[in-house]
């Protein structure tokens, strides 16, 4: 599917806390994984959603089965032998009914209108909302095909009985027929509505000229599909086999990742849509779902645009990757289904529609041609792709929690199958229900299946650090944790080299060009006036160079002091640009970290001053046994030289003491400690702007 040299970027986010469920509504019962995709191949997302990942734009998440209130098992269905039951063939019937006569459900036109219902149907404004939004932001969809009844009036009741009981009186006056004796020889067989149906059709065809031989070869071909049973096909292209229809529906597709051409003429009209879903149906306020939001949400994606031609078994015309499918009535669009097309399947992501348009229950219409109202895919869809390749054979509907009853519609699609949260293997929903019934949270797969990939060796596990991929063994041993001043060390110096080295070099020329800022904002700050900044860097000095001059003197040496002000503001300047310089690697880092994948909070955890603390009492106590040992070696005879070293270098550190004076480290650290925390601001405040403007060009 993808080069083998293509990687998955992705950043950890950690274990979550717990939040609140939009199922159950607890308050923190919620828990789940999460991690930000920068990219994904195509084939990274398949193997994440089959280890039970969804994403929701780029915020990739994995619920913790055994810990989570409302576990959620991953479903997914098998396209080719999906099998419609009476409600699915209804809910086409009436999206047709309309499209070709242009008859609402609820309306009545003319007497036999395709045959009389078998069931109560919803008007127009009475249709549920049926949905509530979920924690990740999606949406769960409530049971389509349900109305809230009222109580009867009297009147009405007291009319219903008396037909009640004048049809009991005629069925009794009637001659009963008694048992086994069956229908009555003397009259012909009773005809199906279907038979009359189709003997009235081929009348009028006729009636209108056309040639009886193709008007019998048109009807013989529909009673020889599929042996005589019509397929979803069959039902979804009646409109178009049809000459004259009062509506006309399209079903586009728009690549929304990278962003096709299509997708930014549609883009104000599909949030328009949008927008009114968001707010009718959720209850939204205006400025929720704005574009931003929306963008977020249902336009970004981590999956990269992956061509047909570069499948190995078969291809698919439009490639694989994100997409937008426009369900277009009448040159307008009416509902959105995004969907992601993936090397095994289709998953679907979310759908919106305009409530205008919500008497054709386009959630559960949209979930035999295309989707569902919270992660149904395409099943007429995937079939016909199925036709360029045949890996791609099953539609994912995202999450299935038996607990929630507004998921139980998820499994009346057959056959669908559950993902089990232990083995990672899939199993009939059909031998799943028994055990959910018992626990909400249950291993599926039968004793003795084991997961194939449990265990993955660190060495396979590949981590891009500072832009260089590394093993996770590799990486662990970079590992900060450790109290030691030379892995500390080494792991900074390798952050730079691996950072000069890298092949883009744009960020380096950044560091370079930072360190040239800082020096001449160094230089430029170190001539204002002491009396303005009040760092207590010119006292410090000048404490400094008087203990020089005085130690000096008492060593013989005739000198006006070490260095002039001049010479130490210079080197203090160019110590600040260095520092400026190397501020700028976590700086740019630490502005958009995510826009690098580098985790820095593995770099935290470590205390320098305990490594101050170990590494001095070890050093100076390794010295004085050092010292001890060498005096007891020399003997007495040794012993005045070495109290005179002793009391020269004891004299010296005394002197020494004036010349760096607390004033002088005072106004010294005082000076840094402002310097280093306006570089680390000024390296991060431009790292959001390179990030977001510079880098993305």
């Amino acid at each position: 599917m993808a080069s083998k040299d293509s990687y998955g970027i992705v950043e950890w986010y950690g274990n979550g806390n717990g939040h609140r469920c939009g199922y159950c509504k607890s308050p923190n019962g919620n828990i789940s994984d999460g991690m930000w995709a920068h990219a994904l191949t195509v084939q990274n997302y398949q193997d994440l959603i089959d280890r039970g990942w969804r994403r929701s734009g780029k915020y990739c998440y994995k619920p913790l089965m055994n810990k989570t209130c409302c576990p959620h098992y991953t479903i997914k269905m098998e396209a080719l032998n999906f099998r419609m039951n009476k409600s699915h063939k209804k809910i086409i019937k009436q999206v047709n009914k309309y499209l070709i006569h242009g008859i609402k459900p609820g309306e009545v036109k003319g007497q036999d209108q395709d045959g009389a219902r078998d069931a109560p149907h919803l008007e127009a404004g009475n249709v549920p909302e049926g949905e509530t939004p979920t924690v990740e932001g999606e949406t769960t969809p409530g049971v389509e095909n349900t109305e809230t009844l009222s109580p009867p009036k009297p009147e009405t009741m007291k009319d219903c009985s008396m037909d009640i009981s004048k049809s009991e009186e005629a069925s009794k006056s009637k001659k009963e027929i008694r048992k086994g004796q069956g229908a009555d020889p003397n009259k012909p067989p009773c005809r199906k509505a279907k038979d009359i149906r189709m003997e009235l059709k081929k009348k009028k065809l006729l009636a209108a000229g056309k040639d009886p031989q193709e008007v019998e070869e048109m009807f013989q071909k529909k009673n020889n599909s599929t042996d005589g049973v019509k397929t979803l096909e069959d039902y979804l292209n009646e409109p178009s086999n049809t000459e004259k229809c009062a509506h006309k529906l399209e079903i586009k597709l728009v690549r929304s990742n990278p962003r096709s051409q299509e997708f930014e003429d549609s883009f104000k009209e599909s949030h328009s849509v949008y927008h009114s879903y968001q707010m009718k149906i959720h209850g939204d306020p205006p400025s929720k779902p704005s574009e931003a939001q929306y963008t977020r949400f249902l336009c970004d994606s981590p999956l990269e645009e992956t061509k047909g031609e570069d499948k190995t078994h078969g291809r698919v015309s439009m490639g694989y990757g994100s997409f937008h499918q426009h369900y277009i009535l009448d040159g307008k669009i009416i509902a959105v289904g995004v969907v992601d097309i993936l090397p095994h399947c289709i998953s679907s992501v979310y759908l919106y529609y305009h409530p205008d348009y919500s008497f054709l229950a386009l959630g559960t219409y949209t979930a035999l041609h295309s989707r569902n109202l919270y992660s149904l895919t395409e099943i007429a869809f995937t079939r016909s792709l199925n036709k360029m390749d045949q890996e791609l054979k099953y539609y994912y509907m995202g999450y299935y929690i038996h607990s929630c009853p507004k998921m139980v519609y998820k499994g009346q699609y057959y056959p669908s199958l559950l993902l089990c949260p232990e083995t990672y293997t899939w199993q009939p929903i059909e031998k799943c229900r028994p055990k959910l019934d018992q626990n909400r949270y249950s291993r599926l797969a039968p004793e003795g299946v084991e997961d194939e990939n449990l265990n993955v060796p660190d060495d396979q596990i590949t981590i891009l650090f500072m832009r260089q991929l590394m093993n996770y063994t590799i990486y662990t041993q970079l590992n900060p944790k450790a109290k030691d001043a030379k892995a500390v060390k080494k792991i900074l110096i390798s952050q730079a080299a691996v950072y000069f080295k890298s092949e883009e070099g744009g960020e380096r020329i950044l560091c370079v060009t930072f360190g040239f800022f800082f020096l001449v904002l160094a230089m430029g700050i170190l001539v204002i006036d002491e009396k303005i900044l009040e760092f207590g860097l010119e006292p410090g000095y000048q404490n400094f160079s008087e203990g020089a001059e005085s130690f000096l003197k008492q060593q013989g040496i005739d000198s006006q002091g070490p260095i002039t002000l001049m010479t130490f503001k210079i080197i203090l300047a160019i110590i600040c640009s260095i520092t400026g310089a190397l501020l700028t690697f976590p700086g740019l880092r630490y502005a958009k970290v995510h826009l690098d994948t580098l985790n820095y909070k593995t770099l935290g955890n470590y205390s320098w001053s305990d490594l101050a603390g170990e590494n001095a009492h070890n050093y100076f106590e390794g010295k004085s046994m050092s010292a001890q040992a060498m005096f007891t070696e020399r003997g007495k005879s040794t012993g005045d030289a070495v109290s005179d070293t002793t009391a020269q270098f004891t004299w010296a550190v005394s002197n020494l003491r004036q010349v760096f004076s607390p004033t002088w480290y005072r106004g010294l650290f005082g000076f840094l400690t402002w310097w280093m925390t306006t570089a680390w601001f000024t390296s991060t405040t431009f790292g959001l702007y390179y990030y977001s403007r510079v880098a993305t060009q």
